[in-house]
């Protein structure tokens, strides 16, 4: 099923973060606000935590995790998508 189509919001906000990119993935674990992927992009490693709710926090995850490397030299991986409903980083 295409991304854009796929009835759940998690998955689609993952296939517009994703989009113009072959990718693939795994799963990796389920929790208290969704799940958790190991993305294969282009041969790019990525990490996706999904929350088909919208309400697990991950689009502020996102920007305190870009905060915290901004202005630490702390060990963050780069986010490179970040809402409600998804979250996707560098595979650290």
């Amino acid at each position: 099923m295409s991304g854009d189509r796929h009835p759940d919001p998690a998955r689609r906000a993952l296939a517009a973060a994703l989009e113009g990119r072959s990718w693939r993935s795994v799963p990796l674990a389920s929790g208290r606000t969704g799940e958790v992927l190991r993305v294969d992009a282009d041969g790019e490693a990525l990490v996706a935590k999904l929350d088909s709710t919208g309400e697990g926090g991950l689009e502020v995850e996102g920007q305190m995790l870009r905060h915290v490397a901004a202005r630490s030299d702390a060990p963050v991986p780069r986010v490179h998508h970040a809402c409600s409903h998804a979250l996707v980083m560098e595979w650290c």
